[in-house]
């Protein structure tokens, strides 16, 4: 008799860092296997990036009207694997902590109200007259995982992550390291810029409601425990 063996990661189930970090690696591993996948079949690179960007991509002005979808759809990609390493390691960073103080079910939510706040801002920053910036795509966790670290030093301003007996370093330091480096690298380029504080201010807002005694990220788990229900 046969038996079907189930593989499972122990604690994935109650490990929200490690979801997040697993489904933007399939994401990003889809993406471009999408995009080569089409060069294999004879479309130049440049070409069959711009083909797979528009539909997961988030895009400015008239790309965004066009596939509104596209803010959910962004920030589970990344054009270059060292932004997706360097991202992933920020959010297990910021994303641990919180799930060890408040507990796993605040971490993916916190991420995707980051994501889409931070895509809004984006957009509308498109708006601006007089705006002299070349239109891009983007592919990036970058906003949720601002959030995760606004969430962070909002919970736990005093925390201290400690590297040996002696040696610790305070999370503000931490934070503040990872939002100078996004302040560095983007800011020459406006909408980049607010896709970040649209991430930080979500992180901020979501713990201030979470201290107060709301619950801004339960209803998440509940759609997704009724669907499993429905499903099942």
């Amino acid at each position: 008799m046969s038996q079907r063996v189930r593989f499972t990661i122990p604690g994935y189930g109650q490990n929200a860092v490690l979801q997040l970090i697993v489904a933007s690696s399939v994401g990003f591993i889809i993406y471009h296997c999408i995009r080569v996948g089409l060069v294999v079949f004879g479309q130049q690179a440049v070409v069959a990036t711009s083909m797979v960007d528009a539909y997961a991509a988030l895009q400015p002005l008239k790309g965004f009207t066009d596939h509104p979808w596209t803010l959910l759809t962004y920030g589970w990609a990344h054009h270059g694997f060292w932004e997706w390493a360097t991202n992933m390691i920020w959010l297990y960073c910021f994303g641990n902590l919180i799930q060890n103080l408040v507990g796993y079910r605040q971490v993916i939510p916190t991420f995707i109200y980051g994501q889409i706040l931070g895509g809004i801002f984006y957009v509308l920053t498109w708006y601006i007259p007089g705006l002299r910036v070349q239109p891009m795509s983007l592919l990036t966790a970058n906003a949720g995982v601002m959030a995760l670290a606004a969430a962070a030093v909002t919970l736990a301003p005093r925390f201290r992550f400690y590297l040996g007996d002696r040696f610790s370093i305070p999370l503000l330091v931490v934070a503040g390291i990872f939002v100078a480096l996004n302040g560095l690298v983007n800011y020459s380029v406006l909408p980049l810029l607010m896709l970040c504080i649209g991430g930080l201010l979500a992180g901020f807002l979501t713990m201030t409601l979470l201290k107060k005694g709301y619950r801004p990220c339960t209803w998440m788990y509940r759609i997704g425990e009724a669907l499993n229900n429905v499903v099942t």
